[in-house]
């Protein structure tokens, strides 16, 4: 059973899901992976996804999900360093309340300030995103998963912010969100 990519990826579009591109922030994490990401912003969180149809696949998929983890943490950790700096940039900007004459510099530090504030609210939005990431399998019910569902939960229990979901009954969920396989051929 092999499932149309292109189908598969109109019905994560309809469930809410939106397919990231290469100006993703996480883009680094999986482009030489063969998995694919996912937004959703309004449940506030990011999915890996990837498509098994042979037990090779598997094995491929476990090697990639081992580094994409590992990259993940590494991208999260300089999101948390980069809210450090801006904090420290925000405490150098501040004018000072000495009276002497006005300079450029002390008028350009109040739209600094504005700026870096939004920098910070940018980066926290990036990392509430980051606390919640799904990591998803659609796997040809041919194939015998059980090694590798464990295989995959033991290397995800190391960190708290992923969480394991593949298809059964021709669907697979996403917290609240259904996206259902069954039928992807058709135009439904």
């Amino acid at each position: 059973m092999e499932l149309p990519e292109k189908s598969l990826m109109r019905r994560f579009e309809t469930c809410g899901l939106d397919i990231r591109d290469e100006n993703w922030i996480l883009n680094n994490v999986i482009d030489d992976t063969d998995f694919k990401g996912f937004g959703q912003y309004e449940k506030i969180f990011y999915v890996y996804l990837g498509k098994i149809d042979n037990e090779k696949e598997m094995k491929n998929y476990l090697e990639d999900l081992n580094v994409v983890l590992y990259r993940t943490e590494k991208e999260v950790e300089k999101m948390y360093n980069r809210l450090e700096e801006i904090k420290k940039e925000i405490n150098g900007t501040k004018p000072s309340n000495t009276k002497k004459k006005t300079s450029l510099k002390d008028v350009e530090k109040p739209l600094q300030v504005k700026r870096l504030k939004k920098d910070f609210i940018d980066v926290e939005e990036r990392i509430d995103l980051t606390n919640n990431i799904y990591v998803g399998f659609i796997i040809n019910p041919e194939v015998k998963t059980d090694d590798f569902i464990l295989k995959v939960e033991r290397l995800l229990s190391k960190y708290r912010r992923y969480k394991l979901t593949y298809n059964k009954d021709d669907k697979i969920i996403f917290g609240d969100i259904e996206v259902n396989l069954k039928n992807l051929n058709s135009t439904t």
